[in-house]
């Protein structure tokens, strides 16, 4: 991608969004009208649904029409006094002896009590939800009844109420067997898979597709049969119980009674949602693609490929400080050719000015290591003087003083070793100076092959005067402790020294073995030697502590040290 610049701010990037808005009107206009025939097929599919689900409930509605046509009759043929039982009974019994789609016929009063029916018996359906509702409404309703308690089948129940001068008497019913109503006939124009459910006017599910008992996985899951009911007809997209996304039409069967909801795949509206819109937006995008395609050959042709020339030249000395020879923008245009000579330009101009510098550092580095080569040689020199001198003299305190001055030489004497050999002029391996430093005063003290020493260092780079302080730390304090580690007589003294790191701080501490009773610090704490401790710790911004427990002395320095920095190079 970076090839034809479709990096944020590119140039690819930006003549496609100045094109695209070029070409937005004729895009709107061919989304619009494609979107106006898509919206126009679906309303066609919409309304053949409809058609389709109103001739799939014919059998159903000729069957219930029929029914409720019979019911009115009925109620129509009763004249005053209709209450008395045997009266009623032949009447509903002829009634039933005329029609072979009903099951039962029975008249009940709005106590809730069936006094009248086609086969004489007398039922209390005071405590019906079904009955309590009908009496609550007072209006003919059609319901359905799984288990009968008369007839013992599942039943359609068709229902009117019983008037006298604007006064209820009763309800007036019929039972319809669902297996007798609402077959379908042969050669229906209706394509499977088909799923067709009826309900009334309260939500309640008359008859479900081929006389299932369960409730139909195919209904809309967010959608109640009650609202469908409200609505009338219409069709629309939803998910079903399957979360499977389907077509539904809905259809009145008996106008404010019953209606009929189908289940159709979601292709009958020619296909998927996502379909719609790829189709939808097709044309946009064949006019905007061939259009888009041409700028960006257009300016990979001119521009893009002389850029990524040069930008391939630009790394190269960046990272390598290498200048190809001959030019590399062929057929270029005059303006990039004229970039890439000022490139070549630049670019020999700062190969000479670094080569300069890089001369001049290397002659300043040089000088700089035999400066601190020959200090190390004349210190060195000035330790060897010190130690003629110590022998010629007889007093042992006048020859302690040189041998601790000698060792105060040789402690700068290392640090300026140190920095001559080091690449990084300007920091010091601390734990290996303090490392080789200890290790030689151990070994020129007079009983050093009778001391254990042990030594345990971390890398800690610190500058040259933090190093010089930290030398002449280590090298006060191992003089001092070598001293008191040969107090104990007859035994071998231990000495450990360790310079460890911790978070943003370095850490030194020398133990040493010591007699009971004696010390480890010159006259009672307050000698020269931990004078200049103090003083150093001072310098280097630590924390001094000595303490001196069951005859060990232990030295213990903690000072800040700087995180590691780039190392200047040695040229």
């Amino acid at each position: 991608m970076r090839s034809f610049g479709w990096r944020h701010g590119g140039l690819t990037l930006r003549v496609l969004v100045f094109l695209s808005l070029a070409l937005m009107p004729l895009g709107a206009i061919a989304f619009w009208q494609t979107q106006r025939l898509a919206a126009q097929t679906i309303e066609q599919a919409e309304s053949t649904l409809l058609s389709l689900s109103e001739h799939a409930a014919n059998p159903l509605q000729a069957d219930l029409q029929r029914g409720m046509g019979a019911l009115h009759a009925l109620a129509a043929s009763f004249g005053p006094g209709f209450q008395d039982g045997e009266t009623c009974d032949r009447l509903l019994a002829r009634f039933m002896s005329n029609y072979d789609l009903f099951s039962y016929a029975a008249f009940i009063g709005t106590d809730g009590r069936m006094t009248c029916s086609s086969d004489g018996r007398q039922y209390d359906f005071s405590g019906d939800p079904p009955f309590q509702r009908a009496l609550a409404d007072q209006r003919s309703t059609i319901t359905v009844n799984e288990n009968a308690p008369l007839s013992g089948r599942p039943v359609l129940i068709l229902t009117s109420p019983m008037r006298e001068r604007d006064a209820l008497l009763g309800f007036l019913s019929v039972s319809i067997p669902i297996d007798r109503i609402g077959n379908r006939p042969q050669g229906t124009v209706l394509t499977e898979p088909l799923h067709l459910v009826t309900f009334n006017n309260y939500g309640e599910v008359l008859t479900r597709p081929d006389g299932e008992a369960a409730m139909p996985s195919i209904l809309p899951a967010d959608v109640s049969l009650e609202t469908l009911a409200r609505e009338g007809d219409r069709s629309f997209v939803a998910a079903d119980s399957t979360g499977e996304e389907r077509v539904f039409a809905n259809v009145a069967v008996v106008p404010g009674l019953v209606f009929a909801l189908t289940s159709w795949p979601l292709d009958v509206l020619g296909g998927s949602t996502v379909n719609k819109i790829v189709l939808t937006g097709l044309m946009p995008v064949l006019m905007w693609l061939p259009s888009l395609l041409v700028a960006v050959l257009a300016l990979e042709r001119l521009v893009f490929r002389h850029i990524r020339s040069l930008s391939r030249q630009m790394n190269a000395f960046a990272r390598r400080r290498s200048l190809i020879r001959t030019p590399m923008l062929t057929n270029a245009g005059s303006e990039l050719a004229q970039i890439e000579a000022d490139f070549r330009a630049m670019a020999g101009a700062i190969l000479q000015d670094e080569a300069l510098l890089e001369n001049n550092l290397r002659e300043k580095n040089i000088l700089l290591k035999e400066v601190h080569h020959r200090v190390k040689n004349n210190l060195q020199l000035i330790s060897s003087i010190m130690n003629m001198q110590a022998r010629r003299l007889k007093g042992a305190e006048a020859r302690d003083v040189l041998r601790r001055m000698q060792d105060r030489v040789m402690g700068l004497a290392a640090v300026h070793r140190s920095l001559y050999q080091t690449e990084d002029m300007g920091r010091i391996d601390a734990g290996a100076l303090v490392g080789d430093l200890s290790r030689q005063i151990v070994v020129s003290s007079a009983d050093g092959g009778a001391i254990e020493f042990d030594a345990d260092v971390d890398q800690v780079l610190l500058d040259a005067d933090r190093a010089v302080a930290l030398s002449l730390t280590v090298s006060e304090a191992m003089t001092n402790a070598v001293e008191h580690a040969r107090a104990k007589e007859g035994e071998h003294g231990a000495i450990h020294l360790a310079l460890k790191r911790e978070e943003g701080s370095a850490r030194l501490t020398i133990s040493n073995g010591c007699a009971s009773g004696g010390g480890g610090a010159d006259d009672g704490g307050t000698g020269l030697g931990l004078q200049l401790v103090t003083a150093f710790a001072r310098q280097l911004n630590g924390k001094l502590d000595v303490s001196q427990d069951e005859g060990t002395f232990r030295l213990d320095l903690l000072f800040p040290i700087e995180g590691d920095k780039n190392a200047s190079l040695d040229y």
